[in-house]
């Protein structure tokens, strides 16, 4: 797995090469997305409805940043995972909600 947190740019692009390049999606791959609660996830498809850009980016689709209220500007995490060649887009606001949720059970130990 790849982590990395990228700024969105006006056009839904978040510059990575790491991570386009561990995942071998080369310019001209078909991409499909595939939105669930709280994050993106994006991988090749030969049915595809959008392609991977000539520079080294992630692109979110439109629908996609309207859907989880991501603005030009706004950082986002991303979580690759280059053995099934997908993508996943995680809002930062939902990730807030998952480290707090996670804090917040009894099952975590105290820090010191």
């Amino acid at each position: 797995m790849l982590y990395d947190i990228g700024r969105v740019d006006t056009s839904g692009r978040v510059a990575n090469s790491d991570i386009v390049e561990a995942l071998r999606w080369r310019p001209g791959d078909k991409l499909e997305m595939i939105l669930s609660q709280g994050a993106i996830v994006i991988r090749v498809s030969p049915d595809g409805l959008f392609s991977v850009p000539h520079r080294p980016r992630i692109f979110i689709p439109a629908r996609a940043r309207r859907r989880h209220a991501i603005r030009p500007g706004d950082q986002v995490l991303l979580v690759a995972a280059p053995d099934y060649g997908i993508v996943i887009v995680y809002p930062l606001s939902v990730v807030d909600e998952m480290i707090a949720r996670y804090h917040s059970t009894d099952s975590v130990p105290e820090l010191a």
